[in-house]
């Protein structure tokens, strides 16, 4: 019979493990229960979610493509708002109508929903 000890890495937030350490260390970092990832504009009447279209043409046969992404939109500052989370990653999006910026930790027009 073969035995075998190996190390576990827990979030320090969630329950979630792995036995990949780096791994482990990127989850902790994107975990939506990480006190650095909340935000107030989550909790805020001004955010909304809206469709914004990206249009890409492209020169080969005069073909044009179209995106629809849904975004996170604060109706009181007229801006496209990307999480934390997106930020880590590197996918969030430009866009040509509205400027895309972080979600701030401290926001002047924050009015709690409920």
């Amino acid at each position: 019979m073969k035995e075998k000890t190996k190390i576990v890495y827990y979030c320090g937030h969630c329950k979630k493990h792995g036995l990949v350490k780096y791994l482990m260390e990127y989850h902790e970092q994107i975990c939506f229960k990480n006190p650095e990832n909340n935000r107030p504009c989550f909790n805020c009447v001004h955010l909304v979610n809206k469709k914004n279209v990206s249009f890409t043409s492209y020169n080969y046969n005069t073909f044009e493509r179209s995106n629809t992404y849904n975004v996170f939109f604060c109706l009181k500052k007229d801006v496209c708002l990307y999480t934390p989370q997106s930020e880590i990653r590197g996918n969030y999006l430009e866009f040509d109508d509205y400027s895309n910026e972080p979600m701030p930790k401290e926001c002047e027009f924050y009015t709690q929903m409920f």
